[in-house]
């Protein structure tokens, strides 16, 4: 079983962010500043033998800190992602009202896209409706120097929607 030292030790070479070592700090003084004197002698009193006043708070509030600064840590990702996942559905919603609003024409150029995933073999379709596409950020192209010479490609977001879409339809 390993000792205090080594667990320190092991701990010490662990790598953590400035960031996060910053706030650590930060939480640890604003503990000690507003911890109130009862507690701080409550918990100094089974150390009061090396007669250092709150050497015993100062050393339990670096747990205490640590946990503090983890906690807040956790929470700021959590609700990071949790924001991070509404703007998805709002762009997806977006794209979608998009794709609603579009021609048959380019719905036949995007379904075929979405089913082949580029228009590399596609006939019969006009360039005016893909320039369109590619206007509206829907699809992009790549390739050649003309854009009849490209082969073009949907958006992510454009083929989660396309994903949505369909699967609200199947229901």
């Amino acid at each position: 079983m390993p000792n205090w030292i080594e667990a320190t030790l092991a701990f010490l070479k662990k790598q953590i962010s400035l960031r996060f070592a910053m706030f650590w700090l930060l939480s640890w003084m604003v503990l000690l500043l507003f911890i109130p004197a009862d507690w701080a002698e409550f918990i100094d009193s089974g150390i009061s033998k090396w007669s250092i006043p709150y050497v015993g708070t100062a050393i339990f509030l670096i747990p205490v800190s640590f946990f503090v600064s983890l906690l807040v840590k956790k929470l700021y990702h959590y609700f990071f992602s949790i924001s991070e996942e509404k703007q998805d559905i709002k762009n997806i919603n977006k794209a979608k009202k998009i794709l609603r609003g579009l021609s048959t024409e380019e719905w036949q150029i995007i379904n075929y896209i979405f089913e082949k995933g580029s228009t590399e073999y596609m006939a019969d379709c006009s360039m005016a409706s893909i320039c369109n596409l590619v206007d509206k950020k829907i699809i992009y192209g790549l390739g050649g120097r003309s854009p009849s010479s490209h082969t073009y490609y949907l958006y992510d977001l454009y083929e989660d929607a396309i994903v949505k879409i369909v699967a609200e339809s199947n229901r």
